[in-house]
């Protein structure tokens, strides 16, 4: 909410099909929020899924950006492979299913982005927390400055 009201592009970025993540969209935003998405880009329209760069490289395309002007949260390892190979700073938030994953091009490893009161806890490389702990946008917009 807080990208979408500072007028950010959001946007997601699947291995999904893009009927399953609508779903999943709505369910977990709201419809309010899903409706002010800039995109939301599935598996099924890229020949190759994650780690191949497809679907970042084809949403890049659709929202008009280059790899400089966007920054990935990923959750796993295919994911992050691919937006390494898209050119896209990304960081990771690590599960229970990918906590000893490697990801040695994330610019962060964390458990979770925080909130106000509850800091993010960072598990491997920069420290990209803002002053109130949290990886918000002032911390996305200081990763992507650094990949441009």
């Amino acid at each position: 909410e807080e990208a979408l009201d500072a007028g950010w592009e959001v946007a997601i970025a699947s291995t999904s099909a893009v009927s399953s993540v609508e779903a999943v969209a709505v369910a977990v935003f709201g419809q309010a929020t899903h409706d002010r998405l800039s995109g939301i880009f599935g598996g099924d329209i890229v020949p190759a899924k994650k780690p191949a760069p497809d679907i970042y490289l084809y949403a890049l395309e659709q929202l008009g950006l280059q790899p400089s002007q966007a920054v990935v949260v990923e959750d796993s390892e295919s994911g992050a492979k691919a937006a390494e190979a898209a050119g896209i700073a990304h960081i990771v938030t690590v599960s229970h299913f990918t906590v000893d994953d490697p990801f040695p091009a994330a610019v962060a490893v964390v458990e979770n982005l925080g909130e106000p009161g509850s800091p993010a806890v960072l598990l491997a490389g920069e420290d990209v927390r803002d002053s109130r702990g949290v990886i918000g946008l002032e911390s996305l917009q200081r990763i992507a400055q650094a990949n441009a």
